[in-house]
């Protein structure tokens, strides 16, 4: 059995510095549990001052017997029942819209208990913030909702799919400071006061860079840090995913494939998923 190495305090805190909240696994630390900035977050995005945030988990797992799980960065509640989904998305394939309707899907799937009436369905928005214009409109943000096609009429089913495009940086509006704030790796760069605060005391106190700790060992661990201390160069895990890929398709077991790529096997049993093997 291979002996997990020790992560230092400094090596810890160098991981911290160089992150930012386009980062999934960054981003999933500083939120969890932070109904004030996720508050933040939302209210900018969809431009309502007053919403309410009453509980946020990260990294929640929507399982699907016999089918594709999903695994939600962030999933807020506000005080009116309504759902929100954040993710983040540096690569453009990762935030294909037919991957959107999914998570809605699943997540309307998760929201009605046994018997009860669809008419509680509640009002669901996913959030994709990524970092190029993905949707290629050279707009700032895409809202997506349904509608009658014939007339144009919009449908209030309270189904709603948002693109926040991260290569808008215009720092005269709020959604535009917002991402801003996204891609600093320090807290003195920010115009969000929450975010500030929250980014100073994760990374420039010791409570905070204690409280990373743990995550960070694990999360290297896994293979999930990008910028390790083998120094991997940008890309690398796509790399190994490829990699991965190509080995079930040759059915390779997927011990052999942990032992070549590193990769946990919660990832490949997820990967053999997508490749319907």
């Amino acid at each position: 059995m291979k002996e997990q190495k020790k992560i230092t305090s400094d090596k810890i805190r160098e991981i911290i510095a160089s992150n930012n909240l386009m980062t999934d696994w960054y981003m999933s630390i500083f939120f969890e549990d932070d109904i004030e900035c996720t508050q933040v977050v939302i209210r900018t995005i969809l431009d309502k001052p007053d919403l309410i945030v009453e509980s946020v988990s990260t990294q929640v797992l929507l399982a699907n017997v016999g089918n594709r799980e999903v695994r939600l960065d962030v999933y807020a509640i506000d005080s009116t029942g309504k759902r929100f989904n954040i993710e983040i998305q540096k690569r453009d394939e990762g935030a294909d819209f037919k991957r959107a309707v999914y998570h809605l899907s699943m997540i309307n799937t998760h929201s009605l208990e046994k018997r009860q009436d669809f008419k509680d369905l509640p009002e669901v928005y996913v959030i994709f913030i990524t970092e190029n214009d993905v949707r290629g409109g050279n707009k700032p943000i895409y809202k997506y909702e349904f509608l009658d096609i014939e007339t144009g009429e919009s449908i209030d089913c309270g189904q709603h799919i948002i693109y926040v495009n991260g290569a808008n940086k215009d720092t005269s509006t709020a959604l535009g400071r917002l991402i801003h704030d996204f891609f600093c790796t320090e807290a003195k760069d920010m115009y969000n006061e929450e975010l500030a605060n929250k980014t100073k005391f994760l990374k420039e106190s010791e409570e905070g860079a204690s409280r990373m700790g743990g995550s960070i060992a694990e999360l290297l661990e896994m293979g999930r840090i990008e910028g390790r201390e083998e120094g991997r160069e940008e890309g690398r895990e796509e790399g190994i995913i490829e990699n991965a890929l190509a080995m079930l398709k040759d059915n390779l077991p997927i011990e052999k494939i942990k032992q070549y790529t590193n990769l946990s096997i919660e990832k490949i049993e997820e990967l053999k998923k997508s490749l319907n093997l």
